[in-house]
């Protein structure tokens, strides 16, 4: 078995999964025929970014500020390398970030570090390629989807254990 360098993985990082997703009886599910794709052996870079909408709400004499919160989520951003032939059958295909993002709206995404699993139910919030002399690349952009609105208990999204 072909030893890989940890540049390629990042640390502890087992496995980066997409699922596609649909709504189907006010839940999201993967689609029929709808297969999960790996991107563990072509990412060349993961973002998460937490992010907090506030409001300044005060009294009109107060100088103080009051920020409340309205809403919380994440962002995702996962890039892959773009490779000239497909990958090993049964994993992801050349461009497999495109293809997705160009077929579905909707996406599960697990990745593993270190033993804990981390899940993403996102929302297709863009792609973009990056062609270069050397390295080209792939970047997808998951928004966050409130998983009332996907039929789930409630519960945080992502949610990290």
């Amino acid at each position: 078995m072909a030893v890989l360098p940890d540049w390629l993985l990042g640390r502890g990082i087992t496995t980066i999964q997409v699922t596609p997703q649909e709504f189907s009886g006010g839940m999201l599910l993967p689609p029929v025929g709808a297969t999960t794709v790996d991107f563990f052996t072509v990412v060349d870079g993961i973002e998460l970014d937490f992010d907090v909408e506030q409001l300044e709400v005060s009294p009109t004499r107060s100088r103080q500020k009051n920020m409340v919160i309205l809403s919380t989520g994440a962002t995702f951003t996962l890039t892959e390398i773009l490779r000239r032939n497909p990958g090993v059958p049964g994993t992801s295909a050349f461009n497999s970030l495109a293809a997705l993002f160009m077929a579905y709206d909707y996406f599960l995404l697990v990745f593993t570090r270190a033993g804990r699993s981390f899940r993403f139910y996102a929302v297709n919030s863009g792609y973009r390629e990056r062609i270069a002399r050397g390295k080209c690349t792939g970047e997808a952009r998951f928004g966050p989807v409130g998983t009332v609105e996907a039929g789930a208990l409630v519960t945080r999204n992502p949610s990290y254990s």
